[in-house]
């Protein structure tokens, strides 16, 4: 769908996730590597779960980097929670409202220090609430990018 929509998009199989071995390098490093490699340019993170983290590392790190996050039901909140505010790019909160994983306080965190972030819960979605609610997921994206972001820019996932 995103593609049809116009939007280029990637998946990135961190290392020790999917089938991708471990390596000394920190996820967030990983993540900005690509970024770079691929000259994109400020791209949207996508970060489901531990990747949710790794996209609000890296946005932390190196902001200059990323153009939008969507942090879906992004584990590590607590964390960096006194930073959240910092965060300049806009943000979409993906929150199944079944999550046995991440509590939901965890988007309202996000919602309420990351200015202009607006939390969506998927009420009968568990933690992967994209597989739970694929065509709910799908529509709040789209719409989430093309309130923000010209067609053709990247999103990272």
């Amino acid at each position: 769908r995103l593609g049809k929509a116009g939007y280029r998009a990637y998946a990135i199989d961190l290392p020790a996730f999917g089938k991708s071995p471990r390596c000394a390098m920190a996820h967030e490093t990983v993540l900005q590597t690509f970024i770079e490699h691929e000259a994109l340019s400020r791209p949207v993170l996508v970060g489901p779960s531990m990747s949710g983290k790794v996209c609000l590392d890296l946005v932390l790190q190196r902001p200059d980097l990323v153009g939008g996050l969507v942090l879906i039901g992004a584990v590590g909140v607590r964390e960096k929670s006194e930073q959240l505010h910092t965060i300049d790019v806009p943000c979409l909160v993906l929150w199944g409202g079944k999550d046995r994983v991440a509590a939901l306080g965890f988007g309202q965190i996000l919602e309420e220090k990351i200015p202009g972030a607006k939390l969506v819960v998927f009420e009968d979605a568990s933690h992967p609430c994209y597989l739970d609610e694929p065509y709910l997921w799908h529509n709040e994206l789209l719409a989430f990018l093309k309130r923000n972001f010209s067609q053709g820019a990247g999103a990272v996932e």
